[in-house]
């Protein structure tokens, strides 16, 4: 059985990180970040960037991020995206999603130009099910507030990303003229904590914005005929990153072939299409690199060719996807995965790596770079076919897409957006 000390630890700090209250979390934040250490390699990768200034001003646009995710939880979209505009010299203000104490604003020093905000409120508010009273939006306008002290004419753009914050990102647009930028991540109705006030707010966000973005070709169809401009700003890579071998020692002890996956275990993993191919096929090795948040691992986790190492850190990731001789998709095919665009697949690409994947909408136009899977017993014949693969030029294929797909150009696209809104 292949539960490392680290997937054990993580799951029991991850399951009583989710209990502690709101000021607890914001008391620990240090060493919540010294822990993780997730956030430092895309701030050096993207850039020498400079610190974020204290307030507003200036006359560079600011970028407020009002966000789904805490800056360290997870390297993905949101810190790819601000990490390289903080790097061009724009100040990036990250909103956390726990609140803290008094009437104040909190300033958390995250990364490279960019400046952590926390705003006061209840430790037990929860931006996920629950919805801001007009009493929240006041107290949150006179701490943002504070960061307005000192402009001199910059411009300020509120960037959402979860529709909690949409009645706070209107106010400042009316009392301050803050552009609202809603970057859509998700099929929201697909979380099980979407209830129907936030997706109500969502529908606000599309219609109201200044700019709507989406992250996949579904989203965009059903944000585009409501939003006053809609634009499709689909999900990349860092392409260097993740190209170059390190070298490591990863997973030599593992003998056999590696089957890996990496990124979030939660309800939308389908722990059963792994469990059918390492079942067929104990020979394989099966490597699962992330924090179990929600998927029901009980019966693979017993595999003994299946390993679950819990999170690894961003910097490290490339030394185990090159470890890896199939890289894989295992995702129940649903509402909310239909409307995605796996970053990790063009992450996965860099390297060169096949890639089985269950049947993604935004994957097919990707035909005969990956092999599709839509059943356990085809996940594990399209695996048997990509271990088989021998084509050095559908590697250089699939090496090509990645570079045409980076998170640099999807940045630089991001910024000219901005400028002319």
């Amino acid at each position: 059985m292949g539960l490392s000390w680290t997937y054990r630890l993580q799951r029991l700090t991850f399951s009583l990180w989710r209990r502690f209250p709101g000021w607890l979390k914001f008391s620990l934040r240090g060493f919540y970040r010294l822990w993780s250490r997730r956030f430092d390699q895309i701030s050096k990768g993207a850039g020498a960037g400079r610190e974020a200034q204290a307030g507003l001003g200036g006359n560079t646009t600011a970028l407020v991020c009002f966000p789904i995710i805490d800056w360290e939880m997870r390297i993905q979209r949101p810190q790819q995206l601000l990490a390289r505009l903080a790097a061009k010299g724009q100040r990036v203000f990250y909103v956390r999603k726990d609140f803290k104490g008094g009437s104040e604003l909190g300033r958390i020093p995250t990364a490279q130009g960019v400046v952590g905000v926390a705003l006061p409120g209840r430790s037990d508010r929860n931006i996920y099910n629950g919805t801001a009273t007009p009493e929240d939006r006041t107290r949150w306008l006179g701490a943002l507030a504070t960061l307005k002290q000192g402009e001199e004419g910059g411009r300020v753009v509120s960037f959402v990303q979860w529709p909690f914050w949409a009645d706070l990102a209107f106010a400042a647009r009316e009392r301050w003229g803050w552009k609202v930028v809603y970057d859509c991540l998700d099929e929201h109705s697909g979380f099980p904590a979407a209830r129907p006030a936030l997706l109500e707010l969502e529908q606000r966000l599309i219609r109201e914005s200044d700019l709507v973005l989406t992250t996949s070709g579904a989203l965009f169809e059903r944000c585009a005929p409501l939003a006053r401009r809609c634009e499709l700003l689909g999900n990349a890579a860092d392409y260097r990153h993740f190209n170059r071998s390190p070298g490591s020692t990863a997973l030599r002890h593992l003998k056999g072939p590696v089957i890996g996956y990496y990124g979030a275990l939660a309800e939308w993993f389908a722990p059963e299409l792994v469990e059918a191919a390492a079942t067929a096929h104990p020979e394989w090795n099966f490597v699962l690199i992330g924090l179990n948040s929600g998927a029901d691992l009980r019966r693979v986790g017993r595999l003994k060719n299946v390993h679950l190492l819990g999170e690894r850190s961003y910097a490290v990731l490339p030394a185990y996807l090159h470890r890896f001789d199939v890289a894989t998709i295992p995702f129940r095919v649903n509402d909310l995965t239909r409307a995605t665009d796996p970053i990790k697949f063009y992450e996965y690409l860099s390297a060169g790596k096949p890639v089985v994947a269950v049947d993604l909408p935004e994957l097919r136009r990707h035909e005969g770079l990956y092999y599709r899977a839509s059943s356990p017993e085809e996940f594990t014949r399209q695996i048997e076919a990509a271990l088989a693969e021998r084509d050095p030029d559908l590697v250089a294929a699939r090496m090509a897409l990645a570079r045409a797909n980076t998170w640099d150009d999807r940045a630089a696209r991001l910024d000219d957006l901005i400028r002319k809104l």
